[in-house]
């Protein structure tokens, strides 16, 4: 594998996307790889054509796909099925590339063919890489534990999944396991690739040495209608997989209810309804 395909999905992220694709290029012109970027602008109509001319201005061709807002999951399988390169990488339009860690990452693919999913160490909010699987949480206890965890880079695929800002697989194997989940919208995306992945017996690794900034870090101040977003995905998933629901919900109750009184009355009103 010598070739790499940057998809980033784009929704009025404009003011981010330049330097984005400003950090692809520096980092891939550094280490001399064969590269596109295809940017799929799920932006609503009024947005598009300031993508449109953002992009034309780079002096190297990018590919660039409108489309309405089908979610994250969804966009990223748009603009994989567009890509020709034997590597994948999935990145947001606020990540920066750190020069001269591209290298590793076909290093670590090309030496191991079972490898299907490698993150690398995210620099940005509260420096977090990979988070603790939603059937794992437990007030509380599972932030000390995603905080220990990435301070001293111990990653298991059997408790963690990694961060979706900025993630590398294998062309093939991407398509193999099926891609993204489209009925998922936004949220818990990365943990469903990351179940489906470890189904087909394959590999998923982080290396510290791979860096990339993230801007925006996490995120934060949730309005109701991404929370519900939030919840819809969460519950979705682990119906998908036979999880226990009652006990994630019963914690997630709990903790909404001693953090964030907003979110907890939403919680509830989306419980009452029925959703689950």
């Amino acid at each position: 594998m010598n070739s790499i395909s940057f998809v980033i999905v784009s929704y009025i992220s404009q003011e981010l996307l330049r330097d984005c694709i400003e950090s692809i290029i520096k980092e891939c012109e550094i280490s001399n790889i064969e590269y596109e970027i295809i940017v799929v602008d799920n932006s609503p109509n009024e947005y598009k054509e300031i993508v449109r001319l953002l992009i034309a201005s780079f002096n190297i061709p990018i590919m660039y796909i409108p489309s309405k807002n089908i979610g994250y999951g969804a966009g990223n399988n748009l603009g994989c099925q567009s890509s020709k390169n034997d590597i994948i990488c999935i990145i947001n339009p606020d990540v920066r590339l750190k020069s001269y860690t591209l290298k590793y990452v076909f290093e670590k693919l090309n030496n191991d063919l079972n490898l299907a999913l490698l993150g690398g160490k995210q620099i940005g909010g509260r420096n977090i890489s990979f988070y603790l699987l939603p059937e794992f949480f437990v007030p509380f206890l599972s932030a000390l534990i995603v905080f220990i965890s990435n301070r001293f880079n111990l990653f298991s695929s059997r408790l963690f999944f990694l961060s979706g800002a900025c993630f590398f697989m294998p062309r093939e194997k991407f398509d193999e396991v099926g891609g993204f989940d489209s009925n998922i919208f936004l949220y818990h995306e990365e943990s469903d690739l990351s179940k489906r992945i470890l189904a087909n017996h394959y590999k998923i690794e982080y290396d510290k040495r791979i860096e990339y900034i993230h801007e925006m870090g996490e995120r934060k101040n949730l309005s109701d209608k991404t929370f519900i977003c939030m919840l819809e995905s969460l519950f979705y998933y682990l119906n998908k997989y036979g999880l226990s629901v009652k006990r994630v919900t019963f914690f997630k109750k709990i903790y909404f209810r001693f953090t964030d009184k907003r979110l907890y009355k939403l919680f509830c009103e989306f419980y009452n309804k029925g959703k689950l």
